[in-house]
């Protein structure tokens, strides 16, 4: 993970909206110090970074709900925005933690939205945490350990229990393959155990089975038992047979019975039928003599219906001419106020038309007044630019001069530490030679060769009192010295690149002679920017009052058109509805409701008649059609009786009931035994598949057992049950920590001057712990291990520091799952003294030139101010902190 920006708002100490953007502060230097005064709000940006990616804060002592600024106002919401790198891709996340306001206004609820790559994502706040820690690899927790060491708890990785950590480097390592390998065997070993178990019971079924068979239970022969169901079995199928033939013979006689008896039901309901048909004969020729005489009487009345048609027909063309006349009066009504309209349009767009030129001309005298006022402003907002840039240019030329004195302050400590480093090792190695010199001359005799020059005499020997420096404090001494030289080295870069920015900036200065002040120019260009304001608006009236004109234009030809016509259509009206009176009568032009009632009554006459007319018909057609119908009915009758008749000639009616017993009952026999039969032929075959399913049962048996002994194996030994006592996950991630080990005592050797080195207890508590993560610390001034919990809170903090750096440096040279681009440290530098801060900054220093990775630390330490050229600086004020990178 590596920042981008981030911006908070009412969040912590920032009241106001605040912006960190983190590329364009750090001008891609990748060590930078958050320094401020206590309680100004460093830990809050810590807070709002772990608050946007994890919806909590940097220590579990902060509730997301208490992060809400106590100065911020109830109409500003809580917000906090983070742009981050993750791999390929940019996040960028908006949380607002939401407050309660006062009664009578509604809560801002909890919310949330994830972007990736400027694309929406989600705004459900749940499935963002499940994305993040997914995304990250690691949940809150694990990344306060490894990423950001929040205030009071650099020692939580430290002091964490074997599980703990092997839960983080889980995480960070992936091991997740090796995991699905233990799991994989234990699948392999569960299916060889189901797969051997299942043929056994295959096997065991298979004998249970034959022995439900047989009625018997114990061992059983399957070959004695198969030769005894094949005996029964040929006995039944001979006693089948004979049955087979008595119920077929019974069964032809019920058919034949039955047919028979079907003939003589077909008779008896022929000859019912034909007696009903010959009943409703005689009913329908009575209503069919009523019907033809009301059918021919309506028949005669076919001229009265007639004449009602014509008469109708008139009426209605009569009533239409009415309905025209009445419109046509209405139309010529609306035509008279249309022409008035027409008229008075015109003469309004002609009074416009003058009051719009009138407008113009004052408007084009305005401009011509103002012309050139644009071209005035351009050279005027040019003018102030310059003055900008120069007002900036002399800031940062201000800034840089007060930088350099300080780099030239540190440059002189560094001087300083660099003389005193090497009076110490000249010390060492001037003590190391005349004692040395002391030490050979004690056993020195005369008449006895000196071992250095050979003489014999001896005239001045070699005495001190001092004692003689070990190869390890000269060794020390000397790395003391090269760090104190590479120290100076950046010391003297900073002075010399601080020395080129100023003659930048003085060369750029140069360029700006004769260039007004802000404050002029601010003037200058405030009056011109008026005037040409006043030019636009001119403009703007101008081009709108031709957009009138134009308008009002076409608005009279328009008007004058319509009147032209509108004229024309009133003459045509007037002619239209003297027309029209023509065509009717003076009776109904001045009573028209007399149309309608004249007409409703020829209309109910007709209806009448044409009624009455189409009942008779109808009837009379349909009784002729029934009494057709039934006559052929009668005669259908007749042959269905006659035929069935000479159907049952010289025959009696057979006993059904009986016959149908005989048959049922020589049935039933037949399907006892032939049921008797299918069983004893069904359990011959099962036993005949038992004998074959046996030998090949016996097969696969030998190699399940084969495959149960090789897999369950394997899965005792991935799983743990080993010498070691350790499962195949675990010892990948052992090996991975003990990387991390060998990478931490690099630092902390480094940081501790050489005193300390870590050391793992695998051995000493020998399978006390299944992880065997557990850490001591190997003390070179005692030569002992004692545990991490005896560290002082300053040894503590560098153990800590190291251990995290050591992980970070493991993680980019493995194929981890984890890119650990970014670390944060909340504290502890205070700790420290002097020499010891001084090798816990060259070692974060050299960890961001060697792996380019991110270090931020927060600190209120005055030396890191002097040795971090980067700074994110939090300023407290009485309405809330700001922040500003330096």
């Amino acid at each position: 993970m590596r920042p981008i920006k981030l911006k908070m708002q009412a969040f912590g100490a920032y009241v106001k909206p605040v912006e960190l953007d983190f590329e364009e502060g750090l001008h891609g230097q990748k060590f930078f110090l958050i320094n401020g005064a206590t309680g100004s709000g460093k830990t809050t940006i810590l807070d709002a970074i772990c608050y946007a990616l994890y919806n909590k804060s940097s220590g579990d002592d902060k509730k997301v709900e208490n992060l809400r600024s106590e100065l911020a106002d109830n109409k500003t919401n809580t917000e906090v925005e983070f742009k981050f790198a993750l791999g390929d891709k940019i996040y960028k996340i908006f949380r607002n933690p939401g407050h309660k306001n006062p009664k009578g206004k509604a809560d801002i609820k909890k919310s949330a939205t994830l972007y990736i790559d400027d694309k929406f994502i989600s705004d459900d706040v749940k499935e963002i945490d499940e994305i993040i820690k997914s995304r990250m690899g690691f949940n809150a927790e694990q990344f306060r350990q490894v990423v950001m060491l929040p205030q009071g708890k650099f020692r939580d990785f430290l002091m964490a229990t074997s599980t703990e950590k092997m839960k983080i480097l889980n995480v960070i390592f992936n091991s997740a393959l090796y995991e699905r390998i233990e799991f994989e065997l234990k699948k392999k070993s569960e299916s060889a155990t189901a797969e051997k178990n299942y043929l056994d019971n295959q096997r065991e079924n298979i004998f249970n089975q034959a022995r439900e068979i047989a009625g018997v239970e114990g061992e059983i022969n399957l070959s004695a038992l198969t030769e005894k169901i094949s005996a029964e079995f040929s006995e039944s199928e001979n006693k089948l047979r004979e049955l087979k033939k008595l119920s077929d013979k019974a069964r032809e006689d019920f058919t034949a019975g039955k047919v028979l008896s079907e003939k003589f039901l077909q008779f008896e309901s022929a000859d019912k039928n034909l007696i009903t048909a010959r009943n409703n004969l005689e009913k329908i020729l009575s209503e069919y003599e009523r019907a033809k005489i009301e059918y021919e009487k309506r028949k005669s009345e076919e001229n009265l219906r007639a004449e009602f048609d014509k008469k109708i027909s008139e009426l209605e063309k009569i009533q239409a001419a009415a309905v025209d006349y009445e419109n046509k009066k209405s139309e010529l009504e609306q035509a008279k106020s249309a022409e008035k309209s027409a008229r008075a349009e015109i003469m309004r767009c002609e009074t416009n038309q003058k009051k719009y030129a009138d407008r113009m001309a004052i408007l084009k005298a305005e401009i011509e007044k103002l012309q050139g006022a644009d071209v005035q402003l351009k050279i005027a907002e040019q003018d102030l630019e310059k003055s900008l840039q120069r007002k900036n240019l002399l800031l940062e030329l201000e800034r840089l001069k007060k930088e350099s004195i300080n780099a030239q302050k540190r440059l002189a400590i560094a001087d300083k530490n660099l003389s005193n480093a090497q009076k110490d090792l000249d010390r060492l190695r001037y003590l190391e030679k005349i004692c040395t010199a002391a030490k050979l001359s004690q056993n020195l005799m005369d008449g006895e060769p000196c071992p250095v020059c050979g003489a014999i005499i001896h005239p001045k020997l070699a005495v001190t009192d001092e004692i003689i420096p070990t190869d390890e404090e000269i060794e020390q001494a000397n790395k003391i010295l090269n760090r104190c030289q590479t120290a100076r080295n950046l010391s003297v870069q900073g002075v010399n690149s601080i020395g080129d920015k100023i003659d930048f900036y003085n060369n750029e200065t140069e360029k700006f002679i004769g260039v007004k002040s802000v404050e002029d120019m601010q003037k200058i260009f405030d009056g011109a920017k008026k005037l040409a304001d006043e030019l636009i608006t001119a403009r703007k009236n101008f081009n709108s009052g031709e957009k009138y004109v134009e308008k009002n234009n076409r608005e009279l030809e328009d008007a004058r058109k319509n009147f032209e016509i509108v004229t024309k259509n009133l003459a045509n009206l007037s002619g239209a509805v003297e027309i029209i009176k023509k065509n009717i009568s003076a009776e109904y032009l001045t009573d028209t409701k007399k149309i309608s009632a004249d007409l409703a009554d020829n209309r109910k006459q007709k209806k009448i008649l044409e009624s009455a007319w189409r009942i008779a018909d109808e009837n009379f057609h349909k009784l002729s059609n029934k009494k057709s119908a039934q006559e052929g009915e009668i005669k259908s009758a007749e042959n269905a009786k006659n035929m069935a008749a000479e159907k049952i000639s010289n025959q009696v009616k057979p006993d059904l009931i009986a016959l149908q017993k005989s048959a049922e009952d020589s049935q039933e026999i037949f399907i006892a035994q032939n049921n008797r039969a299918n069983s004893l032929k069904e359990n011959l075959n099962r036993l005949k598949n038992f004998s074959d399913k046996l030998a090949e049962l016996d097969k696969k048996i030998s190699v399940a057992n084969k495959n149960y002994q090789i897999w369950t194996r394997l899965f005792d030994v991935a799983s743990g049950k080993n010498n070691a006592k350790m499962t195949f996950q675990t010892y990948y991630l052992n090996a991975m920590f003990q990387d991390v080990i060998r990478e931490a005592n690099e630092r902390l050797d480094k940081m501790s001057g050489g005193r300390y080195q870590f050391q793992d207890m695998i051995g000493l508590k020998k399978h006390a712990q299944k992880a065997g993560l557990d850490l001591e610390i190997l003390d070179a001034y005692t030569g002992k291990a004692r545990p991490v919990e005896t560290l002082s809170g300053g040894e503590s903090f560098l153990a800590s520091l190291s251990l995290a750096l050591g992980l970070a440096a493991v993680v980019k040279n493995t194929a981890g799952g984890i890119k650990l681009d970014t670390i944060f440290i909340d504290e502890g530098f205070g700790s420290l003294d002097s020499e010891t801060l001084d090798f816990a900054i060259n070692a974060l220093t050299e960890l961001q030139t060697d792996s380019g990775r991110l270090v931020g630390i927060i600190s209120h330490v005055e030396e890191l101010k002097n040795r971090i050229p980067a700074r994110l600086e939090v300023i407290k004020t009485k309405i809330g902190s700001t922040a500003k990178f330096i």
